[in-house]
């Protein structure tokens, strides 16, 4: 049993030949286009009829003639693309075809009509009798110029039926692919992102930029710090220590006084200078202080008297 709802291409889906590219048309517009093929070929008789006795000198014979020749032009690519050479097939090269033979025929049944039209105003000019003075093979001729203009207007409404299916197959086509790309685009791109993620890559983040005060000290390592600016490694410039000497205690306590404790007046303190280059802070200030040397009180005894020498115990 046929599907009259199916594709008109689902008949041939056995040959294994791709077809998805072509414009999907209910099938039974193929009958469309084998009544417009019939009329067409029906007006061609009548037309040649007409002009071999009437003479060729009237336009619409001409057109008509051009338009008929233009359809069968135009009907051998659709089938041979169709159903023997998909691949030369394209729905941008059978709309506009399709548009093209429309426009034709309309203006072929529109010359007729206006050619049979001036025949009825020659009958009404001079009475209907006078047809009955004309050879038959006249009458007859006058007669398929009417026949001719009446078929080629419905021939023109048949090509307006399958345009408008056409129209509305390029559309539904236009925007099932854009959004099978749309979909891909969106695959491909969770793909890379899974097999980015799947390597490890980390996608680059924006930099903040980070102050550096003084008193920052480069890595340990030596690493560039997040700025991206690595600071320059510093270097201090100390004096070596100076190693004193003990001062001895000078003279004995007084009685009645305490012990007072030496201290070295002279207190070595050192400062890092800051390095005057990339506006680094100092080094910490490196700082000595002399040791405290206390004295030892004397032993007991007699205090010596003024101006006589003093002598250590024994």
């Amino acid at each position: 049993m046929v599907n009259y709802q199916g594709s008109w291409t689902d008949p041939l889906a056995g040959d294994g030949r791709d077809r998805s590219h072509i414009l999907v048309l209910p099938l039974w517009t193929a009958f469309l286009r084998i009544a417009q093929l019939l009329i067409a070929l029906l007006m061609l008789i009548l037309t040649a009829f007409s002009a071999s006795k009437l003479g060729s000198g009237a336009a619409g014979f001409g057109l008509t003639w051009f338009t008929f020749i233009l359809t069968l032009i135009y009907f051998g690519w659709l089938g041979a693309s169709v159903y023997a050479f998909p691949a030369a097939y394209h729905p941008v090269a059978h709309l506009p075809a399709e548009i093209l033979v429309n426009i034709f025929w309309l203006c072929s049944w529109a010359v007729l009509a206006s050619e049979a039209a001036s025949i009825g105003d020659l009958e009404s000019l001079f009475g209907s009798g006078i047809l009955r003075f004309l050879p038959t093979e006249y009458r007859n001729a006058l007669n398929c110029v009417k026949a001719a203009a009446g078929i080629g207007a419905l021939e023109w409404v048949l090509f307006c039926v399958t345009l408008g299916f056409l129209v509305a197959a390029f559309i539904n086509q236009t925007r099932a692919l854009g959004a099978g790309n749309a979909a891909e685009a969106g695959v491909g791109a969770g793909a890379g992102a899974g097999a980015a993620a799947a390597a490890g890559t980390v996608e680059p983040k924006p930099t903040e930029m980070q102050n550096y005060y003084y008193g920052s000290a480069p890595a340990p390592d030596g690493s560039v710090p997040p700025g991206g600016v690595p600071p320059v490694q510093q270097q201090a410039y100390a004096q070596p220590p100076q190693q004193q000497q003990p001062v001895p205690p000078q003279g004995y306590p007084q009685p009645g006084y305490p012990q007072q404790a030496y201290v070295d007046p002279q207190q070595q303190q050192q400062q890092q200078q800051p390095y005057p280059t990339q506006g680094y802070a100092a080094e910490a200030q490196q700082q000595q202080q002399q040791p405290v040397y206390q004295q030892s009180p004397p032993p007991p005894g007699p205090t010596p008297e003024a101006g006589a020498p003093t002598h250590p115990p024994a």
